[in-house]
């Protein structure tokens, strides 16, 4: 009961004002937001009704059209993701499936790496066919982000690529593997661990990779860099 209750401190009373006045002023932001909205449509509303009927007209075509450009280009954009996951050669798949360790700057900046993946096997003598695995959640939004990227012709899965391949072609790449890669095999499907967690959680990835069973193999990169010079 109200009159059981102990009074509050001065402390807790100066924290009770302070939080009525945080929350009083973000239910007025609000509201100042909802009514600047709210003026904008109705002027954009009173300034589309002053427009001549021509004019009118002529927007309504100039929109149509941007519409029809975007969804050709999103057409184009399925058909070339599509040819290239059918291509012939290997194909490299980016296992997506770490949102949750990494940090928003981490996200971001995987992002941009892929970015940069598209760009390397585009403008390769011998390119890969490209796959993005556990597209979903945060990492789609932030790869939505990066400019053009609805145009990478790579092919997305929303699902693990455990469930896109058949797990007797799967060799995950990773640098805690015993077999070195002396030669890319057209018939296997090689995983590489998209993750940025400047080395948080090394060997999560291979530790992974063995768990479900599924081939590792390293680059040879210590048999062709000297990485001591």
């Amino acid at each position: 009961r109200e009159a059981d209750a102990a009074p509050l401190s001065r402390n807790q009373q100066k924290r009770a004002i302070l939080y009525e006045k945080q929350r009083a002023h973000k239910k007025q932001k609000k509201e100042a937001a909802k009514a600047a909205k709210r003026a904008a449509r109705e002027a954009g509303q009173a300034a589309w009704e002053a427009l001549p009927e021509e004019e009118r007209a002529a927007r309504r075509t100039e929109a149509k059209a941007v519409r029809q450009d975007r969804m050709a280009a999103a057409v184009a954009a399925k058909a070339a993701a599509s040819a290239s996951a059918s291509a012939p050669g290997p194909a490299v798949v980016i296992d997506l499936d770490f949102d949750a360790l990494m940090t928003e700057r981490e996200r971001t900046s995987l992002a941009c790496q892929l970015g940069y993946c598209y760009s390397a096997n585009r403008n390769a003598g011998f390119s890969l066919r490209l796959h993005l695995s556990s597209l979903h959640g945060r990492m789609a939004a932030q790869v939505a982000r990066v400019g053009g990227s609805e145009n990478w012709p790579v092919a997305r899965h929303e699902s693990s690529y455990l469930e896109a391949f058949d797990r007797d072609s799967l060799v995950y790449l990773s640098s805690e593997s015993e077999h070195v890669l002396d030669a890319l095999d057209p018939t296997r499907v090689y995983v590489i661990g998209g993750l940025v967690d400047h080395n948080r959680h090394k060997g999560l990835t291979h530790s992974r990779a063995v768990a479900a069973g599924i081939a590792t193999a390293r680059l040879p990169i210590a048999e062709h860099v000297d990485t001591e010079a």
